[in-house]
């Protein structure tokens, strides 16, 4: 954001608005989740209804997907006023009422999630190719991010404190949706132009197929977006799973800062140092580290807290790979680059799922953790040796 020189007021980027957006929005639904339940599936099986509903949460990531590979969408709905569907988007979920027969809450909560996504995928394309560089290839992007993530847990700490948990379940998590519409305005208010995000996307901007390869070379990814659910959860989520794994899923605050404070300590080094040099360091070192504790039998607490501490610094290593190597790969188009993105969260929103399935369900080996973030890491590091070669 900058101060304009004319005017004494506040002008924000719209590079700053969608990634301050997209995760306050990603926080605050998967926060409330347990609230969601009560009123989406009154009466059902709790570890059922938790997994539905993480499930229609994660509907944004698949419609954006499909938003940007179908063509005729993208060209019909780029032409809207995104930021004020955005706040219809939200403003469904405070007015739809908590009925008996609740099938029709949860067909409004389906339409108010494929709308966001809709809405964020528009803006995304915008931002893009206003400004010709993929906004998530910047390490500013994901600072912005991570700092939304603060900002709803101090918002979430709030709203704790002032109401009590019957009233919560009952009413006051609305009030979530409420602060989402409020931020909305103020960017909107405070914009030096009023943010349509209005673009007649080119149609020769589909040509391209969608590129698997790159997909798999960036599939570390999923990485920092599993911690960053499981902060985002870390209220709740403990209390309904397995009791072996409810230490795991405490994913504190000093889990998420750390990830912030090492982001910005190590991308801007590893362009000093050589972005081969640096990639290669942080391919190796988590496949190293994480077979090598796979092989480890823990028993004692400090082997979780172990497991997470390497969960936050791995994720800070994937997306600083992502930063540093994604915006020198000029050879595949922007466009397909954006899809590669949305190709990643829509497939951790499909796993999603089956992962909490597992932590609500079952007693979950840490070792396992460590296969997963070994076989993402080496997954992408051949992949990324094999593209040097072309």
């Amino acid at each position: 954001m900058k101060i304009s020189k004319n005017k004494s007021q506040l002008v924000i980027s719209k590079s700053d608005i969608y990634p301050f957006l997209y995760g306050l929005d990603f926080f605050l639904n998967l926060s409330i989740v347990s609230y969601l339940c009560s009123f989406l599936f009154p009466g059902h099986d709790l570890r059922v209804s938790i997994l539905l509903t993480i499930s229609l949460v994660f509907v944004s990531e698949i419609s954006k997907f499909l938003i940007l590979n179908i063509k005729f969408l993208a060209l019909k709905l780029s032409k809207a006023n995104n930021s004020y569907l955005l706040v219809g988007s939200y403003l469904v979920m405070i007015l739809v009422p908590k009925l008996e027969f609740n099938y029709f809450s949860v067909l409004i909560f389906l339409m108010s999630r494929t709308m966001v996504g809709v809405c964020f995928s528009s803006i995304t394309l915008n931002l893009n190719f206003q400004e010709g560089v993929l906004n998530s290839s910047k390490i500013k992007y994901w600072l912005i991010f991570l700092t939304s993530f603060f900002v709803g847990s101090l918002f979430l700490l709030l709203i704790n404190e002032i109401f009590s948990n019957v009233e919560l379940n009952n009413w006051a998590w609305k009030i979530t949706y409420v602060f989402l519409i409020l931020i909305t305005f103020i960017i909107i208010l405070t914009s030096s132009k009023n943010i349509s995000f209005e673009k007649i996307i080119d149609k020769d901007l589909y040509v391209n197929n969608f590129n698997f390869k790159y997909l798999s070379q960036n599939i570390h990814l999923l990485i920092p977006f599993f911690s960053l659910t499981l902060f985002s959860t870390s209220t709740w989520l403990p209390k309904f799973s397995n009791p072996n794994n409810m230490q795991f899923l405490q994913y504190d605050f000093l889990y998420l800062f750390l990830n912030f404070a090492i982001l910005i300590f190590i991308t801007p080094l590893s362009k000093l140092i050589g972005i081969n040099k640096s990639i290669k360091f942080y391919y190796l070192t988590s496949i190293i580290i994480s077979v090598i504790m796979f092989f480890i039998d823990f028993d004692s607490s400090y082997s979780i807290d172990i497991a997470k501490l390497f969960l936050s610094i791995f994720s800070s290593f994937s997306l600083c790979i992502y930063i540093i190597d994604i915006s020198r790969r000029k050879f595949i188009t922007d466009i397909n680059k954006l899809k590669v993105f949305t190709g990643i969260t829509c497939l951790f929103a499909s796993i999603i799922p089956i992962i909490f399935y597992s932590f609500l369900n079952f007693s979950m080996s840490y070792n396992i953790l460590y296969l997963f973030i070994a076989g993402l890491m080496l997954n992408s590091f051949i992949f990324y040796n094999y593209d040097k070669k072309r």
